[in-house]
């Protein structure tokens, strides 16, 4: 069935759950505003390019991303991911506050169903933990 992801919500702040289906350790940053990331001989294992945190998630782990409610609900949040060899994968795509994503196995960003962490909005379940119990059985 997937994980469920728990209904903790507030008007001060909204939460972005980002799940790593992909076979890398992926590096990710969830902003209120728009920045484009460059590398430029900086690698992004020291988890800081140019001044710019990321959070490491490693395959089949998730993370959740609090960040202050942004005043217009149309506003997005802007989520950048890039690789452990420094491939940018997503570079600030914008997605709406409180709506969680999967980098699935393929690399692709898919939304979540609302309440689920690795389901994609096709029922379509990502979960990679899951995917190799299923194969031992």
């Amino acid at each position: 069935m997937g994980q469920v992801c728990g209904g903790e919500s507030s008007q001060n702040y909204s939460i972005t759950n980002v799940a790593n289906g992909y076979s890398k350790t992926i590096w990710v940053r969830v902003v209120g505003e728009r920045k484009h990331v460059t590398l430029r001989n900086s690698p992004i294992g020291s988890a800081n390019t140019s001044g710019i945190d990321f959070t490491p998630i490693y395959p089949g782990a998730f993370e959740s991303f609090r960040l202050p409610s942004n005043q217009d609900p149309d506003d997005p949040v802007y989520i950048t991911v890039l690789t452990v060899d420094d491939l940018i994968m997503f570079n600030s795509v914008p997605q709406l506050e409180n709506q969680s994503v999967i980098i699935d196995q393929n690399g692709i960003l898919r939304n979540t169903m609302t309440g689920f962490i690795w389901r994609d909005t096709n029922g379509n379940d990502h979960d990679v933990e899951k995917s190799i119990d299923d194969s031992e059985d």
